[in-house]
This record gives structure tokens, sequence and C-alpha cells, in this order.
């Protein structure tokens, strides 16, 4: 059980707030059919995420928005 204790004590939660237009940018290359998305937080800073299927890799970038 020692070994449970230390993995979760490793994680961190991190956010990120951005425009629903620009995710919704996102979803919609997910009509491709991807095989893997991978998404990288930068807290408060921006989302990155890809789309990778067969040999194509799409980037986005999702600049995070000021919250009030």
């Amino acid at each position: 059980m020692e070994g449970a204790a230390s993995q979760v004590d490793k994680e961190q939660l991190h956010s990120a707030t951005v425009e629903i237009k620009k995710l919704i940018s996102f979803l919609a290359g997910e009509q491709i059919g991807p095989s893997k998305v991978i998404c990288n937080i930068v807290d408060d800073r921006m989302i990155h995420l890809f789309l990778l299927h067969d040999d194509v890799i799409l980037q986005y970038f999702l600049p995070a928005t000021r919250s009030s």
C-alpha cells in the first residue's frame, strides 16, 4: 500500500480555461477517427493537443483566457 500512496503524492492537478469556440474547432478534428489524442496542459497558460491518425498528426494550441 505504501507504493500507491507515494504515487498519489507525485500527481499534480493543472487547469487552463479556454474559449469554447476554439475547443469546438479542435473537437471537429475528432471526425477523422484518431488512433490517439494527447493533451498537455500548461497551468493557466494554454492547452496543447495532438490528434494522431496513421501518419498524420494535427496539433492545436489553445491559449488560456484570463478568468475574472
